[in-house]
């Protein structure tokens, strides 16, 4: 059975609050499927708080992150996060994991920047 192509839109956010709301709508207005938003200390806006107002502001659009850098936060902290999100989404989120690219962020957030092979296997 074929499945049909699904579209998303990847988007680091908005200069303001009514703009980031009106985006969100347009996109499901135009018929995407899914609103992704980078895990990235670069960004203008937090991940999980961004999908959550796009999750208010939406009905049938699903939500989730491109991907969530796991090395940011504690895997309960952010299965927790994820978990309420999908919850109050009426189980809109598509959860993505990645073990993130970016030394800046890390940097940023005082964090070390080790190979990628020990990121993806870093589970704390």
């Amino acid at each position: 059975m074929a499945k049909a192509f699904r579209f998303g839109v990847v988007s680091a956010g908005g200069p303001s609050s009514s703009a980031w709301i009106a985006l969100a709508k347009r996109i499901e207005e135009l018929g995407y499927a899914t609103l992704l938003v980078p895990d990235r200390t670069v960004t203008p806006l937090a991940t999980l708080t961004a999908l959550a107002v796009a999750a208010t502001a939406t009905t049938t659009l699903r939500l989730g992150s491109f991907v969530f850098a796991h090395g940011f936060r504690h895997p309960a902290l952010l299965a927790r996060e994820a978990a309420t999100l999908d919850l109050l989404s009426n189980g809109r989120l598509e959860f993505g994991l990645g073990a993130e690219v970016a030394a800046s962020d890390f940097q940023q957030l005082g964090l070390p920047f080790e190979s990628p092979g020990a990121r993806a296997r870093d589970q704390s």
